[in-house]
């Protein structure tokens, strides 16, 4: 009797979580990511011209800073036309200054944190583009394939030379995943 009980709640256990995957999913599926974006003029951004590099971006003031004075938790890098460059989240800058705790954040640039290691891919993958017209299980499934993406930029057909529309975050699609 105890290993059947065992097993009946096994594999019903197993079953709530496909369905409540599939159902989540559904649900995603349903919710158009406009609807629910932060709009471009609802964004914190720094701005850097897209004739400059990272090397503009002390990582002290325009970071640290920044996050700490906005009371945010991700930098938002745009260009002069508003086309989105980089995501870099708070968890970010304090994972590298960890590895790397002889960096002094007041002369040290996002271009030298960039140029470290395995921080290029990371850097590059930290935001991706959809089309205005997808909905939140598109936005999902990009942020599974990178896994350093948290972040997608709403553009009018998703490609990352025009400007942003919106911003959709990891956090916007657990919230509306919940069945």
């Amino acid at each position: 009797y105890y290993y059947s009980k065992q097993n009946f709640e096994s594999a019903n256990n197993s079953v709530r979580q496909l369905v409540d995957k599939i159902t989540s999913e559904k649900k995603l599926e349903t919710v158009k990511a406009k609807e629910v974006m932060i709009p471009l003029d609802k964004l914190i951004v720094q701005t850097m011209a897209s004739t400059e590099d990272l090397s503009k971006f002390k990582l002290q003031a325009e970071c640290i800073d920044f996050v700490k004075t906005n009371n945010i938790k991700r930098v938002i890098i745009l260009d002069e036309n508003n086309c989105g460059k980089f995501v870099i989240h708070k968890s970010l800058i304090g994972e590298f200054l960890m590895d790397n705790p002889l960096t002094d954040t007041n002369t040290f640039t996002l271009l030298g944190m960039y140029s470290t290691g395995d921080w290029k891919d990371r850097f590059d993958n930290s935001v991706k583009f959809i089309p205005e017209d997808a909905n939140l299980l598109v936005a999902k499934n990009i942020m599974e394939k990178y896994k350093t993406c948290q972040d997608v930029f709403l553009t009018k057909t998703g490609d990352s030379a025009e400007p942003i529309i919106g911003w959709i975050t990891n956090v916007t699609i657990s919230e509306h995943s919940i069945v």
